[in-house]
């Protein structure tokens, strides 16, 4: 188990390491050492941990074949050492996924946009048409690739030349600009 975030200053500069090695650092036995960083942070504390050797390759394969399989994330972007998901995991879909055959490019692309809005209702998001919102990404599928680790989570993906969001240009030859006209969307039940 390794720690992504620690809200307690004094406790910080353990993010990115494993409970053990954290603990074994402070000098304390781990039982000890996790009561401390919980009561010192008031319990925002976040951590990862690794499915495997439980969940496989296969496992996912099989999850990804299930026609009400929708892809997304539950990767959390807070702390220095954030869950690889956060920044690729719809790389791996688009790059790994799509290359090794668990999917088409095409069904990725359903996957990953039009599946998950008409699932929640978002009629104007997730497919190109006049009067919806402009969210594209230009991509060549031969290059994209997710490269964050454990170790390194916020190891942003590559192969995305171009996104828009909402009409404005985000992403521009791979290099961020400044816009941000991204919002949060408001779920209702």
């Amino acid at each position: 188990m390794r720690l992504t975030y620690v809200a307690a200053p004094d406790y910080k500069q353990h993010e990115g390491k494993t409970l053990e090695q954290a603990a074994k650092e402070a000098g304390r036995e781990l039982g000890i050492f996790i009561c401390d960083i919980l009561a010192a942070s008031r319990l925002a504390v976040g951590c990862i941990t690794s499915h495997h050797p439980k969940r496989t390759d296969a496992d996912v394969r099989s999850l990804m074949r299930h026609p009400a399989m929708m892809a997304g994330s539950d990767g959390i972007y807070t702390g220095g050492s954030p869950h690889p998901r956060g920044c690729g995991c719809f790389a791996k879909y688009l790059g790994h996924y799509v290359r090794t055959g668990a999917w088409t490019l095409e069904e990725c692309v359903q996957k990953l946009a039009a599946h998950g809005a008409r699932r929640y209702g978002l009629r104007d998001r997730g497919v190109l048409r006049e009067k919806a919102f402009a969210d594209v990404v230009i991509f060549d599928p031969k290059w994209v690739e997710d490269r964050s680790t454990y170790e390194a989570g916020r190891e942003l993906a590559v192969g995305m030349e171009h996104v828009i969001v909402n009409g404005e240009v985000v992403l521009h030859s791979g290099q961020r600009t400044r816009a941000l006209p991204g919002r949060a969307l408001k779920m209702h039940g």
